[in-house]
């Protein structure tokens, strides 16, 4: 990973945890924390979209269950790899 990359990927996962903090979720940045435990229904269809808005991505069908938020650094990488499939 180039160094252009790995700082993306930084903004890209602090980003995400402004949104979720925004939620009142409350991130682990070691990322030993399930995020998913902390989700309700509508908790989880908030955070889908304000993450949808806050990186002008659409997150696709198959990937709106809660594993999409195991943890942290699973969450950045599919950010991640939706914002590269637009480009």
């Amino acid at each position: 990973m180039t160094q252009a990359e790995k700082s993306v990927a930084v903004s890209v996962r602090e980003r995400i945890v402004t949104v979720l903090q925004d939620l009142g979720i409350e991130t682990d940045l070691e990322n030993e924390l399930d995020l998913a435990e902390q989700f309700e229904s509508v908790t989880f269809i908030n955070a889908v979209l304000d993450l949808e808005r806050e990186f002008g991505i659409s997150i696709p069908d198959e990937l709106l269950n809660m594993q999409i938020f195991a943890s942290l650094d699973h969450t950045a990488e599919i950010i991640n790899q939706l914002l590269l499939e637009q480009t």
